[in-house]
């Protein structure tokens, strides 16, 4: 028995016929007419750059006072919502920011402006 018709008989055995070759030319994936993706639209492209810069914006506004996470408490003095400017008095719920950096100034967010944390 020769390798060829080995090869033959081991591939009608195995049930696949996948090719082993590859094509460097005139191999287009099936209903494309190019190879290179087509530019996005620009309405895509425009909702693309509005949610990146959201995301960028929401990160920076932590990230300007080293905020790491923000730990529930109850208010022992009146403070102002670094957010949306909200008046929490003495006695409400707040969040305070919690910073690496000893000299960063105290940040506080209301149960409103924490819960938009992560989805804005």
């Amino acid at each position: 028995m020769t390798d060829a018709s080995r090869s033959a008989r081991c591939r009608a055995r195995s049930g696949s016929t996948a090719s082993t070759m590859t094509r460097t030319v005139g191999s287009v994936p099936l209903g494309r007419t190019r190879i290179l993706p087509e530019r996005p639209s620009s309405a895509v492209a425009a909702a693309t750059c509005a949610a990146t810069s959201r995301e960028a914006a929401t990160r920076v506004q932590g990230q300007e006072a080293g905020i790491y996470g923000w730990h529930e408490l109850i208010l022992n003095r009146d403070e102002r919502c670094r957010d949306c400017g909200e008046e929490l008095d003495q006695g409400a719920r707040a969040y305070r920011g919690l910073s690496d950096q000893p000299d960063a100034a105290p940040v506080f967010l209301c149960a409103g402006c924490v819960g938009r944390i992560g989805r804005e």
